[in-house]
């Protein structure tokens, strides 16, 4: 099982603003280059965006994550790339937390979202500024089949969240 903070994918977020607001500076897809252009479809390019900070696996090195292929998960699109601690995914039955750090300086956190589309091998749950953001994929797919975790990283799946940018 993978679990993702946004402060996180175990692989394939896709997160963007708004099209019709101001982007946020430092908000990337997984798997992308400065330029948020995705990255070599081979696995074992490094992401420098979504940092490993914590595994429940000793063997995970923290820190800079790498892109992953795997022919069981959705194909990788023309934005986006699957990423995971390893070019081999292994160690693969971990809880892994992938953080990117974004900044809304210049822009008013009261009208703040983010949406986009995004999987995951199994299970995540995405975290903004340290609160759960109610967002998570847990494998069901809702109003059809129940393919347990499977479903995570067989589709995208739309999400979008502002709630975590409010002040208290």
């Amino acid at each position: 099982m993978k679990i993702f903070a946004v402060a996180a994918v175990a692989a394939g977020l896709a997160f963007s603003g708004a099209a019709n607001a101001a982007a946020i500076n430092g908000l990337f897809n997984t798997g992308t280059d400065a330029t948020n252009t995705a990255l070599p479809l081979e696995s074992g390019s490094p992401d420098s965006h979504y940092l490993i900070t914590g595994s429940s696996d000793p063997s995970v090195t923290l820190g800079q994550s790498v892109t992953y292929y795997n022919p069981g998960y959705i194909a990788d699109d023309a934005n986006s790339r699957w990423i995971s601690v390893a070019r081999d995914g292994y160690p693969g039955n971990d809880s892994t937390t992938y953080e990117l750090t974004f900044s809304l300086a210049g822009l008013d956190a009261a009208t703040a979202s983010i949406s986009g589309t995004w999987g995951a091998d199994n299970e995540a749950h995405i975290y903004l500024n340290g609160l759960y953001t109610g967002i998570a994929l847990t494998g069901t797919v809702v109003g059809g089949y129940d393919m347990g975790d499977w479903a995570s990283f067989q589709q995208m799946t739309r999400s979008r969240s502002a709630a975590a940018f409010r002040p208290a």
